[in-house]
C-alpha cells in the first residue's frame, strides 16, 4: 500500500514551428517558438473533473514497487480518489483521498502560471518576444514522444529559477503541440531535485512520465527512480461531493 501518489506536474510550452526544409530558428525564434506554445497551452479548456487509469513504478534503495489505480480528480484544487487496482485490474477495497502531485492536467496548471503572452501587451514588441520568464535557444530537430520531428528548446528562467520549472521542452515541427517537456521539482521522498520528463499526447494531456535521481544519507547516496502512466482519461462536468470525503 502506499500513502500517496508520485506524480509531478507534467508541465508545458513550446510553440511557433516552421515547416520542415526551413532554415533552424536562431535565438528570436526560439524565443517566439515559447511564446506560441504557451499561448496554446493557455488556450486549452478542460472539464472540471476527469478519471483515468493511473500506473506507477517507483524504485527506492534498489527496490522496485509497482501500483496502478482508478483516479477520479477534481481539478479545482487537484483532489482525488485513488482506487487501488489488483494485478489484474480489478478495483479493491482500498481507497485513498489526497492531492495529486502528478496527473494528466498538472501541466495545464503550470502553464496557466506563466505569463500567456497573446494576452500580454508588454511581451510582444514588432515581432520580438521579450521578457518570457525564459531564455529559449533551439538544440536542435529530433524525435520527441509520438512526433517524429520536434523542436528542442532548452529554457535558462529568468530570475528566481525556483519560480519557473521548465528547463527543456520540444515542440512539433509544423504545429504548436507540446510533444515532451523536462521540468525541475523537488522529490517528496529523499527531498532532492530532480528532473521530470514527461510525454504529452495529441490532446495536451501527460500521458506518461519518469525521473532519475539520487537520495542521501548519512551513511551515503542511494538510487532514486520512478516512472508513470495514465490511460483511459476521460473528461467529467461533474462528480458526486461524496466521492471526495
Amino acid at each position: 500500500m502506499i500513502g500517496y501518489t508520485i506524480a509531478w506536474p507534467a508541465m508545458l510550452l513550446a510553440g511557433l514551428v516552421q515547416a520542415m526544409g526551413t532554415p533552424e530558428p536562431g535565438p528570436v525564434g526560439a524565443q517566439a517558438i515559447a511564446a506560441r506554445a504557451i499561448s496554446h497551452a493557455h488556450a486549452v479548456r478542460i472539464t472540471p473533473f476527469i478519471q483515468y487509469k493511473y500506473s506507477v513504478s517507483l524504485t527506492h534503495r534498489s527496490t522496485t514497487k509497482s501500483y496502478s489505480y482508478d483516479v477520479l480528480e477534481r481539478l479545482a484544487d487537484h483532489f482525488a480518489r485513488f482506487t487501488s487496482l489488483d494485478p489484474n485490474g480489478t478495483p479493491s477495497q482500498e481507497i485513498h483521498l489526497h492531492k495529486t502531485l502528478v496527473s494528466p492536467a498538472l501541466f495545464l496548471k503550470v502553464v496557466a502560471d506563466e505569463p500567456d503572452p497573446d494576452a500580454s501587451p508588454a511581451l510582444r514588441v514588432i515581432g520580438r518576444v521579450e521578457r518570457l520568464p525564459y531564455t529559449a535557444s533551439l538544440v536542435g530537430l529530433e524525435p520527441a514522444g509520438d512526433c517524429a520531428n520536434a523542436y528542442h528548446l532548452h529554457l535558462v528562467p529568468v530570475g528566481d529559477p525556483h519560480a519557473h520549472a521548465l528547463r527543456d521542452l520540444w515542440v512539433e515541427a509544423g504545429s504548436d503541440r507540446i510533444c515532451r517537456a523536462n521540468e525541475m521539482t523537488i522529490d517528496i521522498i529523499s527531498r532532492e531535485t530532480v528532473t521530470v520528463d514527461v510525454a504529452i499526447d495529441a490532446n495536451d494531456f501527460v500521458d506518461r512520465w519518469k525521473f532519475q535521481g539520487k537520495g542521501h544519507t548519512l551513511v551515503g547516496t542511494y538510487a532514486l527512480a520512478a516512472a508513470g502512466s495514465f490511460s483511459d482519461i476521460t473528461m467529467l462536468a461533474d462528480a458526486s461531493p461524496s466521492l471526495f470525503r
